[in-house]
């Protein structure tokens, strides 16, 4: 699952791109779906392991990635951030690794932790993840006005020391690195094991 070329957070929803972040050489099982809602691969991979990789539009602003896919070595792309700033939320089941976002700003984003950050418009992240098994995340792609929106809370009525996630101005890079709690991977657990598609995935 390697790049040259940045992917840009904007276009997670084509289906060509989320095939390029695979690892080459999948075998189709039941092929790739892709609508305005959602795009998902599901493929068989080396010595028969399956792999899944799904993108669903929660608003307009805001996407769900969820990738579980079996890795044999170090896994690298970068991800481009162009039009504003971008939050991700990431619930790392398994698979560490860590984000270089400029020469000296490192984050690591270890395994079986909550990873939150703020990337700031015009930056290109390196995402490196380390050898494991497999590589079981699901992602939370949203810009800031986006995120009030959810969760029907406006920025100011968040915590002082949490208002850099929601406030809508630009920043700096921002980033907080927490546990995995055993909610979160219930909740994980429930997104990777949901039969529904497409707009269905919203609910």
């Amino acid at each position: 699952m390697s790049a040259n070329t940045p992917h840009d957070f904007s276009r997670f929803l084509e289906a060509t791109l989320l095939e390029r972040m695979l690892p080459q050489g999948p075998e189709p099982i039941e092929g790739i779906y892709c609508d305005h809602d959602g795009v998902q691969l599901r493929t068989r991979g080396r010595a028969g392991r399956q792999l899944s990789c799904e993108v669903v539009r929660l608003t307009e602003d805001a996407l769900l990635l969820a990738t579980n896919v079996p890795v044999d070595g170090k896994v690298q792309h970068q991800q481009a951030i162009n039009d504003s700033d971008w939050i991700h939320i990431q619930f790392r089941l398994n698979g560490g690794g860590h984000e270089r976002v400029s020469p000296t700003d490192l984050i690591e984003t270890p395994n079986r932790s909550c990873v939150v950050v703020r990337y700031p418009q015009n930056c290109v992240v390196e995402r490196t993840s380390h050898t494991a098994d497999a590589f079981e995340v699901v992602c939370l792609l949203l810009r800031p006005r986006a995120l009030t929106r959810l969760v029907d809370v406006s920025a100011s009525n968040f915590p002082k020391q949490a208002q850099w996630i929601a406030t809508e101005e630009s920043l700096a890079l921002q980033a907080t690195v927490l546990p995995l709690t055993s909610k979160m991977r219930l909740a994980v657990n429930d997104i990777f094991s949901c039969p529904f598609t497409a707009t269905a995935r919203r609910y």
